[in-house]
């Protein structure tokens, strides 16, 4: 799995530089560190940084981009520790890009779990 972080200047070269999709500036206003999660394309990635360092608007340009390459939306999984992020990270990926943003599977990491666990309860849907 790469393993990224919008602090970090290694991050920002050991990814290839993002493409911007079509030219319809929808990574526009990104930082470097944020273009380098948003334009990587060689698997899973996990975004780890503090607090207020642009992890959102870098998630959501990821998903974004992604959608906006072809890949089916039902194809990616967003985690995050909470739902309140995942809904912001999909709101934003969907008022950018369009509503394809919300068929990508969004929530916690420990409802995902639940769910690959064939757990059975009514806060796991």
């Amino acid at each position: 799995m790469r393993r990224t972080t919008t602090k970090s200047d290694k991050a920002a070269k050991d990814t290839p530089p993002a493409r911007e999709p079509e030219g319809k500036g929808l990574l526009k206003g990104l930082n470097p560190e944020q273009l380098a999660v948003a334009g990587w394309a060689g698997g899973p990635v996990v975004v780890s940084a503090g607090a207020g360092t642009g992890k959102t608007a870098a998630v959501a340009a990821t998903v974004v981009a992604l959608v906006d390459k072809g890949i089916h939306p039902s194809s990616i999984l967003l985690l995050t520790f909470t739902r309140k992020a995942a809904r912001e990270m999909l709101r934003r990926a969907s008022s950018i890009l369009d509503a394809r943003c919300n068929q990508v599977a969004g929530g916690t990491f420990h409802i995902h779990r639940d769910r690959q666990n064939g757990m059975n309860h009514p806060r796991v849907r």
